[in-house]
């Protein structure tokens, strides 16, 4: 395992498999298992990441969920598996991996993650800001799961069609979902 720290200030561990260049081989193509995986490894392992721990996974296991589907992914390509829409992939991968992890700990429950505050900033500001965070993760524990998985995926970039791959619905449902939750949290954001 290599530990990769990215600008974000997020640190994984990355499957040398993965990111180990083929120096002894000479330069990879476009079409080369390692460069994909290692490439989208970089674009989107925050991203995944992300929506792992907001489906309420602790930051550690969701390290390892997404370790484990950036490997997966890696396996996939050199099976010669297709290779459209690896990213609505990789985010179906680690979703699947982490509804299995959830239902083995026998629980769904989300941790809120912490926000940041800016120490320089207005203190009543800051109270405020930390209030509206808090409003809102509580309006969003409440939406059904569905909408809050639908939520958080377009939340991260994912466009309706991926998130209708990833989680398995079709399109219309996912358009369904996030509409509702917008409704209901732009209800909380204006009381």
């Amino acid at each position: 395992m290599r530990r990769i720290s990215g600008a974000d200030g997020l640190s994984l561990e990355a499957p040398e498999s993965v990111l180990e260049l083929d120096s002894l081989n000479g330069p990879c193509d476009a079409s080369d298992p390692k460069r994909i995986a290692a490439a989208l490894f970089e674009q989107q392992r925050l991203s995944v990441f992300r929506y792992l721990v907001s489906l309420g996974l602790r930051p550690q296991v969701a390290g390892e969920i997404a370790q484990e589907s950036f490997l997966r992914l890696y396996r996939h390509l050199r099976a010669r598996g297709r290779n459209e829409n690896l990213r609505g992939w990789i985010f179906r991968v680690a979703h699947n991996l982490a509804m299995n992890e959830l239902r083995r700990a026998g629980t769904a429950e989300a941790e809120p993650p912490d926000s940041e505050v800016d120490p320089n900033g207005d203190p009543e500001q800051a109270l405020l800001q930390k209030e509206r965070i808090r409003r809102m993760q509580a309006a969003i524990s409440m939406l059904p799961r569905r909408q809050q998985e639908c939520l958080h995926l377009r939340a991260e970039g994912l466009r309706y069609r991926e998130i209708a791959h990833v989680l398995g619905i079709g399109i219309s449902s996912v358009g369904e979902s996030v509409q509702r939750a917008l409704v209901v949290l732009a209800r909380t954001c204006h009381e």
